[in-house]
């Protein structure tokens, strides 16, 4: 396993992940996890992303399940 080293991390401060391994559970789970933020519109935190105000849905925009800005 990879130490977090700081001599390693680039300009925004990151440290390199490596992907997971093809047919692991951690490529299967976060296909799932994509799958579901599209779903929903929400980005990877969980905020929604909003979208255009539709008509008579209220504070609904878009696809989204909730105001633009709103957590998840």
């Amino acid at each position: 396993m990879q130490e977090n080293k700081p001599e390693l991390r680039n300009l925004s401060g990151n440290s390199p992940k490596k992907a997971p391994q093809v047919g692991s559970y951690a490529e299967e789970r976060l296909a799932e996890l994509k799958k579901e933020r599209e779903k929903y519109n929400v980005n990877d935190i969980g905020f929604y992303r909003g979208g255009i105000p539709a008509k008579g849905r209220g504070n609904i925009r878009g696809t989204a399940l909730g105001p633009a800005g709103e957590f998840h």
